[in-house]
Parts: structure tokens; sequence; C-alpha cells
């Protein structure tokens, strides 16, 4: 006799009577979203269990087996040609490939998630620094990025424009983020250099500031992947009713993680210092006026075209609010250039923890 108990609870749903036609229909139609939901995952952790050994077994195979000298670098072709002939399709020479890399990346299968399907870890693969493997290997489970989306992540750089955001990064801010992918615990966490915006097809010359709004506001579910993980949309043109006048903040959003509401500024220009008063002022406003309780002071984005404005970096100085103010871009952007400023980020923090040091010794031997 089967014991159905794993099932039943597997497949619970709303059992209450359905009142209308259409109600029964809905009902039918999540009864069947659930079932091929769990017929995938189960399908799915069967492949990577199959991939996984068949990888271990070529590895095997190539460390001792029997006639391996024979066969040299002709093992996969050979393999594969075998295998489809018998099995079908699914065994081309790079499918096989993937599968010995798969297995040389997560020795031990336990460190492989279930989240991903074999398409999200092929694409992994094809990367091949490590670090920044695992971190998109995290933020694709962690995120719940569809195959797609992990691939537009990759190719905008995410994991280089996060490290571009931060001014004091270490070669141990690098590792953890690799470890661990983002993990929000702070406001500068969800801050990235430049937001990449090239879904928006847009000219490379800035347009307006209210046809930028238009235009994310019109792809807002792109715009939310591009924010970060837990970030929800409260709307545009939010009213700042302070004294007789009526001002309005670009963009309002609200981190569920962070539990605050992030409050976004369009800028055609370079950051000014100007934007950065008026950003304070709007912050002020929510934390006295919008904020629940529960909820954690706000923050503030602006998004320039250029933030290199010196005056403008004296304005962000010394806030209580958290201010953060990013580029953004139209385009993908060229990596050499981004890897050339977050080496460029990583030195000049160091050379700023060598100076702190020499200092701090300095004075002890003085005193």
């Amino acid at each position: 006799m089967h014991n159905n108990t794993d099932m039943s609870q597997s497949m619970s749903i709303d059992t209450s009577l359905s009142t209308s036609f259409e109600e029964l229909v809905a009902e039918i139609g999540d009864t069947l979203k659930l079932a091929r939901n769990n017929v995938a995952k189960h399908v799915n952790a069967g492949l990577l269990t199959a991939y996984w050994n068949i990888g271990r077994l070529i590895v095997t195979y190539e460390q001792s087996g029997k006639d391996r000298a024979a066969y040299g670098d002709e093992t996969l072709k050979r393999l594969s040609e075998r295998l489809s002939s018998q099995y079908g399709k699914g065994f081309s020479r790079t499918n096989l490939y993937h599968m010995r890399e798969f297995y040389l990346t997560h020795r031990i299968f336990q460190s492989v998630t279930g989240k991903l399907t074999w398409t999200h870890y092929c694409t992994l693969l094809d990367l091949s620094d490590e670090q920044k493997r695992n971190f998109y290997e995290n933020e694709a489970a962690n995120a719940g990025w569809s195959v797609r989306e992990l691939r537009r992540q990759i190719d905008s750089m995410l994991f280089e424009r996060i490290l571009s955001a931060k001014n004091n990064a270490s070669e141990t801010d690098k590792l953890t983020l690799a470890e661990r992918g983002i993990e929000l615990s702070k406001p500068s966490d969800i801050i990235k250099d430049p937001y990449v915006l090239e879904f928006l097809d847009l000219p490379d010359h800035a347009p307006l500031e209210s046809e930028l709004e238009r235009a994310l506001v019109a792809q807002i579910e792109k715009f939310m992947l591009e924010l970060g993980r837990g970030f929800m949309f409260v709307g545009t043109q939010q009213r700042i009713p302070v004294g007789p006048d009526h001002d309005r903040v670009d963009m309002v959003f609200y981190n569920k993680p962070l539990r605050a509401y992030v409050l976004i500024e369009l800028k055609a220009t370079k950051l000014m210092a100007s934007a950065v008063g008026q950003m304070n002022e709007y912050l002020n406003y929510y934390a006295t006026e919008v904020n629940d309780p529960d909820d954690n002071p706000p923050i503030g984005i602006i998004l320039c075209t250029d933030k290199n404005n010196i005056r403008a970096e004296y304005a962000l100085g010394g806030l209580s609010n958290a201010i953060f103010a990013s580029t953004y871009t139209f385009r993908l952007p060229e990596a050499y250039l981004l890897e050339q400023q977050v080496r460029k980020v990583l030195e000049i923090s160091e050379d700023e923890r060598e100076k702190t040091v020499a200092h701090l010794e300095d004075k002890a031997h003085a005193d």
C-alpha cells in the first residue's frame, strides 16, 4: 500500500467550494500549476543528480581508466557519439564537457542547489573566474533569476558594479561578495555604479528627466530587477508637501529586506550639490511623516550622468541621512573599463589603510 502523505501535502490547495464557474476554472488552473511545478522540481533534481554523476564518472575514467591513454583528448567526442546513438539527444560533446566541469566545480553534491536548472549551471560554467561564478550562482538562487535574467546580470557585470560602488572596497569584501552574494544589511548594500538601463533602448545622449522617468515606469519590472532584490514599487512623482511648496520626488520604492523607503531622483546632468540638499529634505520628510514605527530610515539615490564633481562630493559628506549618488548608462559597460575601475577602488582602499596604519604607528611611537 502506497503512502500518499507527502503527495497530499505537496498538492495542498484551497478546498473551499467554488461559488462561480470562473472560480472553478481558476482553482483547477491552480491545481494544475502546482502539480506541474512539483513535477518540474523532481525532474530538475533528477537531471542535476544524473549529470553530476556522469561528470564524476568521466573524471574518474580520465584519472584511472585502463584505456584512457589510447583515446586521449578524443574521449568526450567518442563518448558523445556512443551515448547519442544509444540514448538520443542531450549528450553532445559540449554538454558532456559541462557535466565534467559541473562535477569539478561541485565536488560535494550537497553544494548544488535545486533552485537552479541545468541551463543555469551551463551558463555559470562558461565563467572562468571562480569568484564571479560563485557570486552569480548565489544571487541567481537567492533572487530566483531566470536563465535570461542571469545572462543579463553577467553581461551587465553586476559583480564589478557592486564593488565599484563601494568607496572603501577591499579584497576581503570581494571574497565575501563571491562566497555569500549580496547581503542586504545596510543601505550601501543596494548601491551599484553604474546602473545599466540598456533595456530602455534609448539613444546615447541623455533624455529629459521626464522622458527617462516615463521609460522606466514603462519597463518597471526590468528596472526593479536592475535595482536588486526585495524592491517594491510605490509610485512616481510622490508629493512632498513642505510649507507652501509642494515638491515631488521622482520615484519611490520600498525595500523589504532593509525595511526602508528608497527615494530615487533622476538627473539628466552631472551631480550637483543642490540635488543633494533637495534629497536630504525629502528623506527628512519621509522619516517624519511617512515612516511607520517599524521602518528604518529612508534611503536616497541620485541617478545622474556624472558624479565626479568635487563640490557635490563634499555635499554628500557628513550627512546623517543615507544619500548615494550613482551614474547610469544606456549601454552595457565595457568590461575592461569597469575592471580597471574596480582595481583602482581596491588599490586606493589599500593605500588608505596603509596610511592609516602608518599614522597610528607614528602616533604610538610619539606617545
